[in-house]
């Protein structure tokens, strides 16, 4: 919805088409009148345009969850592996063992955007010393692997997120900015028909009487 004129942008987005159609019906009138500036048309024009191409992101949105969903199921995966080599170490080494102790410290259940990425960097620096101490090479391998798979989707799903927070300011910007030329529009059209043409008056009723 919009901030100001309360219209959905799809209706807006027809409001617009429409007015835009009958100011170039009604072109030749309009300037003869003395009321309408060609660039009035060719403002409506553009902005109508612009504010089209920003409106149109339901695909991006799509690829925002579907990275959502990705790394959630990453995140699963990656405390699974930590959960495992915490096991083992337990079994094979005595309770106060560096490594042992830092696993236990770094929390990984229950967190979640940098406070996850940065725990998860700090277990895959110690990765290197988990072989010595009998936690196989394909576990760590395994677990450094989800971690970079991660970290690149955590870090895409937050630009998108940040530029769809920008492009939702825009909507909003060029959606007043829309309204206000479409009011205007509207005004000069019935000054111009409001006597003269009963029927293209009320082409130009789009906010009220």
């Amino acid at each position: 919805m919009l901030r100001n004129y309360g219209f959905s942008q799809e209706n807006l987005i027809k409001r617009a088409e429409n007015l835009l159609q009958v100011c170039q019906r009604d072109f030749n009138t309009l300037k003869k009148d003395g009321l309408f500036e060609t660039e009035l048309l060719e403002k409506l024009n553009k902005e109508l345009s612009f504010f089209k191409s920003i409106v149109s992101d339901s695909f991006q949105l799509k690829q925002i969850n579907l990275l959502n969903t990705q790394c959630k199921e990453k995140k699963k995966q990656i405390i699974k592996l930590i959960r495992i080599i915490q096991l083992r170490l337990e079994t094979t080494c005595d309770k106060d063992n560096y490594y042992l102790k830092m696993l236990k410290t770094l929390k990984v259940h229950n967190i979640s955007g940098d406070c996850f990425i940065e725990n998860i960097r700090k277990i895959q620096a110690l990765s290197p010393n988990f072989y010595s101490l009998g936690i196989p090479a394909s576990i760590t391998g395994n677990l450094n692997s989800f971690i970079v798979e991660y970290k690149k989707k955590f870090s895409k799903y937050n630009s998108m997120i940040s530029n769809r927070k920008q492009i939702s300011n825009e909507r909003i910007i060029s959606a007043n900015r829309l309204s206000v030329l479409i009011s205007e529009i509207c005004k000069i059209g019935k000054l111009v028909f409001k006597a003269t043409n009963k029927e293209k008056y009320k082409d130009y009723v789009m906010y009220g009487k």
